[in-house]
């Protein structure tokens, strides 16, 4: 309401409040409903808070966001970041030669797709910045510290759990060849309170936004061209 308003006659403040829509929780994640008839969120993403556990997600604590438009459909860009075909195309010079084949896609229950893998390093910093490594979480399954689990929660959310950090991106479409990105890097607490934690961790951040803002969008706005390249020569089944 605008300032002053309750100084005109016959305006109840109570008339005018904000938009109210539903709201649930799943896991550490917030979900709004826009639809006025909320869906069953316990049913639509079933086991997610159960596949993630392993990741203490309540320690997270989200250190950088970024939006940027990408001049390509939304679900392309989401593709991207959540397989493998793209490495030995778009970083063959950075983090290919750190990841392994990733294991089979694990069966869930929910509308979201899972995949763990266990790189060779530290997943998301660069072979010549590995000695900037933050401690490991305290995760519940050593498995867990051996690698990353990349989930796609449908439809626009994809994100990475990894052994030291956490990071999504929200995918929005603004039209069929056009679409705003989102991102999110997260640590947990322990990380953020280290004294040297603005410079180690800039070795994480440059290089996500590295690939969010260089790499990763030349590809994904030549397409379809670069998809049929990348692609045809690798086993992405």
């Amino acid at each position: 309401m605008a300032p002053h308003m309750m100084a005109a006659r016959g305006i109840d403040k109570s008339d005018y409040g904000l938009i109210q829509y539903a709201a649930a929780g799943c896991g550490e994640f917030i979900v709004a409903f826009l639809a006025e008839e909320p869906v069953n969120l316990d049913a639509q993403l079933g086991e997610f808070s159960a596949v993630h556990s392993p990741w203490p997600m309540a320690r997270l604590v989200p250190v950088r966001r970024r939006e940027q438009e990408f001049e390509c459909n939304w679900k392309l860009f989401l593709d991207t970041f959540n397989e493998y075909c793209h490495l030995a195309f778009d970083h063959p010079n950075s983090i290919d030669s750190i990841y392994r084949a990733p294991e089979a896609v694990d069966r869930t229950k929910g509308t979201f797709a899972t995949q763990f893998g266990k790189p060779k390093a530290r997943a998301v910093l660069l072979e010549s910045d590995q000695d900037q490594a933050l401690p490991d979480m305290p995760c519940r399954k050593n498995v867990a510290k051996q690698g990353a689990c990349c989930t796609w929660a449908f439809p626009n959310m994809t994100l990475a759990a990894n052994r030291d950090e956490f990071w999504c991106h929200e995918a929005h479409p603004m039209g069929a060849q056009r679409c705003n990105i989102a991102q999110t890097a997260c640590f947990q607490s322990e990380a953020v309170a280290l004294a040297d934690f603005e410079d180690r961790s800039c070795a994480y951040l440059d290089h996500i936004v590295g690939r969010f803002q260089d790499g990763d969008q030349r590809r994904v706005e030549r397409h379809p061209s670069w998809l049929a390249r990348a692609c045809a020569p690798i086993d992405c089944t």
